[in-house]
């Protein structure tokens, strides 16, 4: 029993502290068309804290969707499909969240940065979270994304 018990705890410790490391796209809205060569600002925001975690940089980066008949491999979910990398790595950035002055936007922080000027159609805009967290803080990621398309 007291085995059971310390793994149902173990559990909802883990689950907990990888909802906390979670970040998301709050600007650009996915689907957004972007000019190539031009700055675009983005927004990530992420959950409130635990503790036991420390925030190190965000990487950005771009991936062009393949073109194809099936609509789902066109535009891989770059989380989902490691072995898809980010794609090219645009820009990486010390991530500081801040808390928002609106009580429903999670602590964010905001980036500029240049779409690429080769960027064609569909593609993934990814953000990498490295972070350091669990026991004796070791490395982790996490990733964002969301669909771009070049105009």
């Amino acid at each position: 029993m007291k085995t059971c018990f310390i793994s149902l705890l173990t559990a909802l410790a883990l689950s907990l502290s990888a909802t906390a490391q979670s970040i998301q796209f709050l600007q650009p809205a996915d689907g957004v068309t972007l000019t190539p060569g031009q700055n675009f600002s983005i927004q990530i925001g992420q959950p409130m804290e635990l503790s036991g975690f420390a925030n190190a940089a965000v990487t950005f980066g771009y991936l062009a969707c393949q073109t194809g008949s099936d609509v789902a491999s066109q535009c891989p979910n770059v989380a989902a499909v490691p072995d898809q990398g980010v794609g090219e790595v645009l820009e990486t950035f010390v991530f500081q969240p801040q808390l928002s002055q609106i009580p429903w936007i999670p602590p964010n922080q905001n980036f500029t940065i240049e779409f690429p000027s080769y960027a064609t159609g569909k593609g993934v805009l990814s953000a990498t979270l490295f972070y350091f967290g669990s026991a004796g803080l070791a490395p982790m990621f996490t990733v964002a994304n969301i669909t771009v398309n070049a105009a």
